[in-house]
């Protein structure tokens, strides 16, 4: 049986390409026969990217807040990817 491996790659994204990638994630998986119950559910996902982009549209150059939120967001958005990716791979 041949292995897959997902690429960890998106942890290296800028934030507004990573939730562009986050959202492609979604599409791809929705209505995929071959992830009928994908876990962390797609919800939670859809929940990730949206926090990140609204993050990211309150931003506010110099302001250290604003952009821990993103960072944050940014974070939260990699620990559900990655999850997803386990998940994939264990299928």
């Amino acid at each position: 049986m041949k292995k897959v491996k997902i690429s960890l790659s998106f942890k290296r994204l800028s934030a507004a390409l990573l939730a562009v990638f986050g959202q492609s994630i979604i599409t791809a998986i929705t209505n995929n026969a071959s992830f009928n119950n994908p876990y962390p559910v797609l919800p939670l996902l859809q929940t990730a990217v949206t926090n990140l982009v609204n993050a990211i549209a309150a931003q506010h150059p110099g302001d250290k807040a604003s952009t821990s939120a993103v960072n944050d967001a940014k974070i939260e958005l990699n620990r559900v990817l990655k999850a997803l990716a386990s998940y994939v791979e264990f299928e």
